[in-house]
């Protein structure tokens, strides 16, 4: 699915959940807020939206209107796993000056892996948030034969750097040696 890239940087920047997840991504409608307490601090966590049980979630920031430190983040995120197991929350501070979009990878045998992705909406154009929207939005066409393991392949082909970077060295690997080929052989 092809996003309105004029459109998704405005409500990145504005922070327009509403419009970027049902309007522009095929995302559901999702209500409710869950809360946390982390170091005697509480937060609140409200569902923006869902995707066949993924969930979406924006984390209020912490009492100072910053977005709570890199090891609250993981607890926080221990304790949403709880209630929804697959999700991705979007972190972000008072003065919406930043956004942490933060995905956890879990694989079996494997140790917990936290991928999290600033955007500083003054500053940025948002280009590498929006590279990782784009792979997790879905057209009405795909909906009906879309279900929780496709969501959660979406998320994980988006937020998963390290898969994306392995396969991005392999094809430069593989493009570098015919090109080597190329300039060897006699003409």
């Amino acid at each position: 699915m092809t996003l309105n890239l004029v459109r998704v940087r405005h409500y990145l920047k504005e922070f327009r959940w509403d419009k970027l997840f049902f309007e522009e991504m095929g995302w559901d409608h999702s209500s409710g807020e869950l809360s946390v307490t982390v170091a005697k601090q509480d937060y609140t966590l409200r569902s923006l939206a869902q995707k066949r049980g993924v969930q979406i979630f924006e984390c209020q920031p912490d009492a100072a209107g910053k977005v709570p430190e890199y090891d609250v983040r993981r607890k926080i995120e221990k304790a949403v796993a709880k209630s929804a197991h697959e999700h991705l929350i979007i972190f972000i501070d008072a003065a919406k000056s930043t956004q942490i979009w933060q995905w956890v990878a879990r694989q079996p045998g494997q140790p917990i892996a936290y991928r999290e992705y600033p955007f500083y909406p003054a500053t940025q154009f948002g280009d590498s948030v929006i590279q990782k929207l784009e792979l997790i939005s879905f057209p009405l066409s795909e909906e009906e034969g879309l279900a929780l393991t496709g969501a959660v392949f979406a998320l994980r082909d988006a937020f998963d750097r390290d898969k994306v970077t392995k396969k991005f060295y392999d094809q430069f690997k593989k493009e570098h040696a015919d090109f080597l080929k190329f300039i060897e052989t006699p003409h």
